[in-house]
């Protein structure tokens, strides 16, 4: 582990926490079309992605997601392969008071097809 990778996993368990925190806490429920309640069509399911309902039905956790996806991005930017990714991964999971799979999974998910130099992350 270099001083970079470490600066990453600090930065991603950061995110993780205020994710978990977030989750943990839920708000209140935001009113969605009665279209984008329930099961969905994939063309259904894309239009609640392409009209930002996804974002506005919860704004904090959507950023912080895309926080974490940012950082999958950077480190693919900077010629990370996926098991040096998994590294910053677990450096960021160690930092986990409570439950570093759930850490994982939302790294796992966020991660999903981002092109590292080795091959795509899959989910």
């Amino acid at each position: 582990m270099n001083d970079y990778e470490a600066r990453l996993g600090k930065a991603l368990a950061v995110l993780l926490a205020a994710i978990e925190q977030h989750d943990a806490n839920p708000g209140a429920k935001v009113d969605l079309p009665a279209k984008f309640s329930g099961a969905m069509t994939l063309s259904t399911f894309e239009d609640y992605i392409d009209t930002g309902h996804c974002f506005m039905a919860d704004p904090i956790r959507s950023a912080l997601c895309k926080g974490v996806r940012e950082i999958g991005k950077i480190m693919a930017k900077n010629g990370f392969s996926s098991d040096d990714a998994m590294r910053v991964v677990d450096i960021a999971t160690n930092n986990s008071p409570n439950n570093s799979t759930y850490w994982e999974v939302i790294c796992d998910k966020h991660f999903d097809g981002i092109q590292f130099s080795n091959e795509e992350w899959a989910a």
